[in-house]
């Protein structure tokens, strides 16, 4: 049927300035029912997400990692719909646009369907939706503390009970990320709960170690069953810059484990082992180098992708990892030029 081209009918506006893109990620597919099975595929991208030039950033005060929220779908007494996620700043992404991926859903986060930021339109032959184009508005999402809650699927078994607990301690922002050997929670609130009586109350099974920042209002914590860990929690404050994450793979490693030596009992409220690096995010999922690992690779002077290959073996596998290892060497190589000139 021969069509005439239009503009998408999704247009800005005051309320709602800037152009959404709406699209699948790297490791995901679909609403995830297949690919979140996969630990490995779940380490790229752990959270929903919103991604924006850094200027655009800058003007609605946002910090790479903190928590926004968007509005969009205007109606009747202003913006409507609610998309809440991490913040990814990225000089990549054109000004006035921002980005989100398709794959959330309510099975896996609080508030992140793509869907709840557009418009029921529909092209009136195909009944195609116009979901690739939007028009909203970002902002910070205002949270008195953060947190990264893990559960043993043992304690989870059967628990529904304990899934809605866990997804209503404050409903401000809960994902929840399938790993291996345990299901991890990222949540924000407001007003601080009692942790240790929720703790004990919903997972059953008391603190075995506490311990408790009263200035910085942090907790860690960890429970264990006949000598095995069975949930672990850090809470931060809600402005905390979420740079040193736990190890992750690590902690995973100690909830397989029966049981755990001296040295890992010590080490589990920090929530990596002392000593132990902190290698970022995770970039190749096939070999488990992190960002902050081939960052520091580059500045030695590995700087092409085929070098990192050769030194990392990062990108040598699928593949799907070379545009991210390319856009961080020329993000190196750029800093590397720009200090040299301001040296000069």
């Amino acid at each position: 049927m021969p069509v005439v081209p239009q503009l998408p009918q999704q247009a800005l506006s005051d309320a709602a300035p800037l152009r959404l893109n709406t699209g699948r990620i790297r490791d995901q597919w679909h609403t995830m029912t297949r690919t979140a099975r996969s630990a490995r595929l779940m380490n790229h991208r752990a959270e929903p997400f919103v991604e924006l030039h850094p200027q655009d950033a800058a003007t609605r005060g946002l910090q790479d990692g903190g928590l926004a929220q968007l509005k969009g779908r205007e109606g009747q007494g202003g913006l409507r719909g609610d998309y809440r996620a991490r913040v990814r700043i990225s000089s990549g992404q054109r000004r006035g646009e921002v980005f989100i991926p398709m794959h959330w859903s309510d099975h896996f986060a609080s508030h992140a369907r793509a869907g709840a930021l557009l418009a029921g339109l529909v092209d009136p032959f195909s009944g195609q939706p116009e979901s690739k184009h939007g028009a909203v508005e970002v902002e910070s999402l205002p949270c008195e503390w953060q947190a990264t809650l893990l559960i043993a699927p043992s304690i989870l078994a059967g628990r529904e009970d304990l899934v809605d607990a866990v997804a209503q301690l404050d409903g401000r922002y809960w994902a929840r990320i399938p790993q291996s050997a345990l299901v991890r929670y990222q949540l924000a609130g407001q007003g601080q709960p009692d942790w240790q009586h929720w703790c004990e109350s919903h997972l059953g099974v008391p603190a075995g170690l506490w311990a408790q920042d009263a200035a910085q209002g942090g907790i860690s914590a960890a429970g264990f069953r006949d000598g095995r860990l069975v949930w672990w929690l850090k809470v931060m404050p809600g402005d905390a810059h979420l740079d040193r994450q736990p190890n992750i793979a690590w902690l995973g490693e100690c909830f397989a484990s029966e049981q755990l030596s001296a040295h890992e009992r010590r080490s589990l409220l920090a929530g990596r082992l002392s000593g132990q690096a902190d290698v970022g995010g995770m970039v190749c999922a096939c070999h488990q180098v992190g960002e902050l690992t081939i960052r520091q690779a580059i500045q030695s002077g590995d700087g092409s992708v085929e070098a990192l290959g050769a030194r990392l073996a990062c990108g040598t596998r699928c593949g799907s990892c070379l545009p991210e290892l390319k856009r961080l060497v020329e993000e190196e190589l750029s800093d590397e030029r720009t200090d040299s000139l301001e040296m000069a």
